[in-house]
């Protein structure tokens, strides 16, 4: 489900997540190491702040194009315009994912 929230200029994306306790993964906390807290964005020119060293690193770590995709944990909202996100990784994906397990449990078989 889609959430509008107003949000100070200056916040970054996963901030925003979190003060509306919207479930966001970041399993490195937000410190732009996982990438797991990656996403879509659509926003005018000049809306969110500019690529930062550390997150065009990871974007291109992961193979991903900076001009879609940003980590939440970089992007600050830098104007008071409306601001398209959609988060790309659910956060029972990430967890799975770190903790090297299947994201949804196997179906268990019924025996006889």
């Amino acid at each position: 489900p889609a959430a509008t929230v107003d949000t100070p200029v200056g916040t970054t994306i996963l901030d925003v997540s979190r003060r509306h306790a919207i479930p966001h993964a970041a399993l490195c906390s937000g410190h732009a190491r996982c990438g797991t807290c990656r996403v879509r964005v659509r926003a005018p020119e000049g809306a969110l702040s500019p690529l930062a060293s550390d997150e065009a690193l990871r974007l291109a770590q992961l193979h991903l194009d900076p001009a879609e995709i940003r980590l939440a944990c970089r992007a600050a909202i830098l104007k008071p315009v409306p601001v398209l996100v959609e988060r790309l990784v659910p956060v029972e994906e990430a967890e799975a994912e770190v903790h090297h397990l299947p994201a949804e449990p196997p179906a268990l078989a019924s025996l006889p």
